[in-house]
């Protein structure tokens, strides 16, 4: 997702594209992941444009400054980005999946403001060693669960997860495997 400073003048893709055209050199954008960077230049490539990337160490930092005005945009991903949508000290411009998400339905994305070239997604996995026993990784399963399942938990997963589209899940052993090449899982 997109989020700039709501101190610049720009309300959709559009405006952000034609702000940057106008003033070239000035602006900068906050990257904190080989993914930020990845969408930063797709959108640098598909609207023909250039900007400032700096990096900074997570979306945290990335949204703190984008906050401050260091930055005047950020690409982060839906979890880190609630707090600073629903207090609204940054705007969302686009999401960069490529169907909106129906519990944002008000973010457009990146392909209905036009530049479908802008699609990245990514996923967030809870991973193990593979030779956890199998009681183990359910009962952590159940766990992890649970705590995401919290609704208003500030220590859950609760405040972001509702923005998040889970994979299909086929229990904790079956998720993650697959044949080797014995033929063996």
């Amino acid at each position: 997702m997109l989020l700039a400073n709501p101190n610049i003048p720009a309300k959709s893709i559009a405006e952000l594209v034609d702000y940057i055209r106008a003033n070239p050199g000035k602006l900068n954008h906050a990257s904190n992941s080989a993914t930020t960077i990845l969408v930063s230049e797709l959108f640098k490539n598909q609207a023909k444009i250039d900007y400032v990337d700096i990096n900074f160490r997570g979306a945290s930092e990335a949204i703190a400054a984008t906050q401050a005005g260091t930055t005047q945009f950020c690409f982060v991903d839906l979890g880190s980005a609630t707090s600073a949508i629903e207090g609204k000290t940054l705007r969302p411009l686009a999401l960069t999946m490529p169907q909106r998400y129906a519990l944002a339905p008000d973010i457009p994305t990146f392909a209905e403001a036009g530049l479908p070239g802008v699609a990245v997604s990514s996923m967030t996995l809870v991973l193990a060693p593979a030779n956890v026993p199998g009681d183990i990784m359910t009962k952590l399963n159940g766990k992890f669960a649970k705590r995401c399942n919290r609704r208003g938990s500030s220590t859950g997963c609760a405040p972001w997860i509702r923005w998040l589209q889970p994979a299909p899940w086929r229990g904790p052993r079956q998720h993650c495997s697959r044949k080797r090449s014995n033929g063996k899982s």
